[in-house]
């Protein structure tokens, strides 16, 4: 009997990536529209989207092979990783904004690790992603570690009183000056999906130096999900 001979690494590498682009074009566009109108005005941007996110993805995951040492025989049968390609992939084509689709991003290749969360807590963080809009991302990265948030930001942090959480809020993010009852109901989408202890934002104190996290326990591990990778020290 002829001995079987065993593929290249290399060979190997390329049918991950190309399973994987095979596997992105398999999500479709849109369900059951073939009007004119959609192939002549909205299928083509889609389209560039999707050609758009298969590439960073497909780049991401050489890079982590780089960084992180991942073997091509782990994402071959790591059906976590797979499954969290698909569920990020169609979720991204719904949307342009570059902090939900870096998040999206960033939760594909934290699957691939062997030190990921659990497959269902995986798929849990990606529908909030997927029902989240940038704000409850800002937000709660925000309260994780404000001062952190401000030293990477290059700002100074401002002094305040615990009892001006909302002047605070506005101070760091401008844009939601006078929209109390705006990020008001963003915090509350973080409690109610417990990834933060407090429910609501008049009750968060603010300590001199934000010593203690205001995100919950499975807020932290949300965060560290979404948060892009770091090269294997």
């Amino acid at each position: 009997m002829p001995r079987q001979t065993r593929r290249p690494r290399k060979a190997r590498a390329d049918a991950v990536h190309t399973g994987i682009r095979v596997g992105l074009r398999a999500v479709p566009l849109i369900g059951g529209l073939a009007s004119e109108l959609f192939q002549t005005i909205i299928a083509p941007p889609l389209e560039k989207r999707r050609e758009e996110w298969m590439e960073w993805i497909d780049k991401s995951v050489r890079e982590l092979q780089t960084g992180r040492g991942l073997k091509v025989d782990d994402l071959l049968s790591n059906d976590a990783f797979i499954d969290t390609v698909v569920q990020a992939t169609q979720i991204a084509m719904r949307t342009s904004h570059s902090e939900t689709r870096a998040a999206l991003r960033n939760a594909i290749l934290n699957s691939a690790l062997p030190s990921s969360i659990d497959e269902s807590l995986q798929h849990m963080f990606i529908e909030f992603i997927d029902a989240f809009i940038i704000w409850h991302l800002k937000i709660l990265k925000l309260f994780a570690d404000p001062s952190d948030w401000y030293a990477k930001a290059g700002r100074k942090y401002p002094g305040m009183a615990p009892s001006a959480i909302y002047e605070f809020i506005e101070a760091t993010f401008p844009e939601l000056k006078g929209r109390r009852s705006f990020y008001e109901q963003v915090w509350r989408d973080l409690y109610t999906r417990g990834l933060v202890n407090s429910e609501s934002l008049s009750s968060v104190a603010m300590d001199q130096a934000f010593l203690a996290r205001k995100p919950s326990e499975m807020g932290i591990q949300f965060l560290e999900f979404v948060a892009e990778p770091q090269p294997k020290s």
